[in-house]
């Protein structure tokens, strides 16, 4: 729990100290389209952080990156990073979304809870990206 309190002191503090801020928005829906979420990333150049708002609902789910990998594919393309990602909920860590992509395409986003009981896999949902935000049709 301190570990929590602690990263989101951080979290906080760097976003009022830093300047730049960029946010990057993508629309994901469940494999299975039963649930769709906006996945807000927050990136200056020294701090990365996001959230997460699922549809239908006025909760802001924090996210903070914990690793990320890159790999190279193919030498002209850019690099494949995958990021994992502690979703905090209350102060405690409730799960992890696991991001792929490559430039500005997103292969994937999962989700799994800390109990690892609900795995929810998702496809990035171009048709309800606008200006810059999710719009659920």
């Amino acid at each position: 729990m301190f570990k929590v309190l602690v990263f989101l002191l951080l979290l906080v503090s760097w976003t009022c100290f830093s300047s730049e801020v960029s946010k990057d928005v993508r629309c994901f829906t469940s494999v299975d389209g039963g649930i769709s979420l906006k996945l807000a990333l927050l990136t200056d150049n020294k701090w990365m952080g996001g959230y997460i708002i699922y549809k239908n609902s006025p909760s802001v789910i924090t996210i903070g990156p914990i690793k990320s990998e890159c790999e190279t594919l193919y030498v002209d393309r850019p690099l494949e990073i995958t990021t994992t990602w502690l979703e905090i909920v209350n102060g405690s860590v409730t799960g992890k979304f696991t991001t792929v992509h490559q430039g500005a395409i997103f292969s994937y986003l999962d989700y799994s809870s800390v109990d690892k009981k609900d795995v929810i896999n998702f496809v990035q949902n171009d048709d309800a990206f606008e200006d810059n935000e999710c719009n659920w049709k």
